[in-house]
């Protein structure tokens, strides 16, 4: 799993391979393979969200529609 190898090579490629890069805030953490991490980051993001954007809002706003989440992400 996350591994790669190119055609005709016997050499297995990895998140080694990648360079940290401070676009990609979770890069680094990913090439040292702390998943754990990732999905901790990402779990507070999400519960953070849930709290401040989604808890008091009705079923019916707009904001709960299928383009909302892309929305957010982007923000």
């Amino acid at each position: 799993m996350n591994s790669k190898r190119y055609a005709g090579e016997s050499t297995i490629y990895g998140r080694s391979i990648l360079k940290d890069d401070a676009e990609y805030p979770l890069r680094k953490l990913y090439i040292q393979g702390n998943d754990k991490a990732i999905q901790e980051v990402l779990s507070l993001a999400l519960e953070a969200t849930d709290e401040i954007f989604w808890k008091d809002l009705g079923d019916d706003n707009f904001l709960k529609k299928q383009l909302a989440l892309p929305a957010y992400l982007n923000f």
